[in-house]
């Protein structure tokens, strides 16, 4: 009896040693910013003011379009993480104000299925000054991933 026992414990450590050591030798390491089947689809741009006092807060909302072109493939949760890097912006005035956003980004967190379409929001506060265009840098899993330009015209 301990004499099955003891063979049954070595059986199973040394398939614990294979499985472990065989996968490091097989496996492949992949890059997923540029194995995923997602690509960036359409940009809108869409400005929005929210009450308040005592000025209303005016957004530049950027809904980027995202696709995942695989019939088969559902992409994983938190494998899409989408930047807006927001570059020239133009001021209406000669002398440009201090406004300088930061980068937005959105990750989804939820599994992307096959052949669909879902739409990520950034939104971006817009200052008092009057400006005349923005460009942005939108880019899928930085740096490696499918890159953008993006201007809105206000």
């Amino acid at each position: 009896m301990i004499r099955s026992l003891k063979i049954i414990v070595l059986v199973f450590f040394f398939l614990c040693v294979f499985h472990s050591g065989g996968e490091e030798g097989i496996s492949q390491t992949s890059n997923p910013a540029t194995d995923l089947p997602v690509q960036i689809g359409s940009i809108d741009f869409r400005i929005r003011e929210i009450e308040a006092a005592p000025s209303p807060i005016r957004m530049l909302e950027l809904q980027i379009e995202i696709i995942n072109r695989s019939s088969k493939t559902t992409v994983p949760p938190n494998a899409i993480k989408v930047v807006a890097i927001p570059k020239d912006i133009q001021f209406a005035s000669s002398s440009p104000g201090d406004f300088a956003p930061i980068p937005g980004e959105v990750t989804w967190t939820l599994p992307f299925p096959p052949m669909s379409v879902q739409i990520g929001i950034i939104g971006f506060s817009l200052p008092q000054e009057k400006l005349l265009s923005i460009s942005f840098d939108i880019q899928i899993n930085p740096p490696e991933g499918e890159k953008k330009t993006a201007t809105f015209h206000f």
